[in-house]
Formats: structure tokens, C-alpha cells, sequence
């Protein structure tokens, strides 16, 4: 994005001098200046994320995520945020339905705040960030539709995993057609 960025500015800045030149050294700054534009954003861009992906590690500038849904996504989704501290996210716990997916998972490390009739008093007494759905949609598709409107109303961003279905050996796309 970065280097089409750049390219596109050097190009449209560099349409006057080609017009305009008088010798060889005026047609070759645009070249020379889309280099070291080039170069110095990138590697900024570079240091910034080396630079946050350390503070995260540490402990600082994360986000807060409650997870929507006790099951085998939500474990894997857990074990991806413990794995990677520099995506600075945070789990503070899970909200569901007692058995409301029929599914037992003891498999995770935080604690169930509540279920999904909570959201609206977790959000405002709780600072969250950020919610995953990990739901199934086919048979939560209302109590979905309920966090989405209630994370909305609050200001707090939803995020439901692409994994929805097992595709097996397929590769699958995400598209959008109008907004």
C-alpha cells in the first residue's frame, strides 16, 4: 500500500517536470525522490510495528476482548491470542447460555461472566473492546443479531471469526458486493 501510494503521488508530482524539463538531471529527481519516499515510509512503517508488537509483549497498549460463546472456536481462538501477545489482545472472559450449545469445553483458562442476557451490563461495567462471536449462527442467529445491536448501542467493535464452516480440503474466500 505503501509503495502504490508513493507511486501514484511521485507519478501525478513528476507529470509538470517532464513537461517542463530542460535537462537529463530535472527528468531523473522524481526517480530518485519516489526512492527515498519509498524507503523512509516503509521502514518507518516497520518501526512502528516492531515497536508496538514489543510494548504488547510487555503488557501494554492492548485491547480487552470478551468472547461470545463457549465451544471448540472460542478454545482456538483463546490458544491464538495466548500464542501471539503482540497482537495486544486481552481475554477478560466468555459469555454464553448455560449449555445453551449442548457442548461441555473445560478446556478454557477464563472465566464465564455471565450469560448472554449480561452483555449490556458487562459492557457498561466492564471496559471491553472488543467481542468475538464464536457462536454457532445457525442456531444463535437471533441471540447474534442481539450482541451486534448491543455492542453498537455501547461502542464497543464485533468481530465474528471467518472459520464458519469446516471446508476441508476447499479454500474459501471472503467477497463483498455492494456495502
Amino acid at each position: 500500500d505503501v509503495a502504490i501510494t508513493s507511486t501514484l503521488s511521485t507519478a501525478i508530482s513528476a507529470i509538470p517536470i517532464f513537461i517542463a524539463a530542460e535537462n537529463v538531471q530535472s527528468i531523473l529527481f522524481p526517480f530518485h525522490m519516489w526512492a527515498v519516499q519509498t524507503s523512509i515510509l516503509l521502514l518507518f512503517r516497520i518501526l512502528v510495528r516492531k515497536t508496538l508488537k514489543y510494548i504488547r509483549r510487555h503488557g501494554y497498549n492492548y485491547r480487552q476482548v470478551l468472547i461470545a460463546g463457549i465451544n471448540d472456536r472460542s478454545i482456538k481462538l483463546e490458544q491464538m491470542i495466548k500464542e501471539s501477545p503482540g497482537y495486544g489482545l486481552r481475554v477478560l472472559g466468555y459469555i454464553d447460555n448455560p449449555n445453551g450449545n449442548r457442548i461441555i469445553v473445560k478446556d478454557h483458562d477464563f472465566p464465564l461472566l455471565g450469560n448472554l442476557d449480561d452483555l449490556d451490563r458487562i459492557l457498561r461495567d466492564t471496559v471491553v473492546d472488543e467481542v468475538f462471536i464464536t457462536l454457532p449462527i445457525k442456531s444463535f442467529y437471533t441471540n447474534i443479531q442481539n450482541i451486534i445491536k448491543t455492542a453498537e448501542k455501547v461502542g464497543v467493535e464485533v468481530k465474528i471469526p471467518v472459520d464458519l464452516f469446516d471446508t476441508g480440503f476447499s479454500q474459501s474466500t471472503i467477497s463483498h458486493l455492494g456495502d
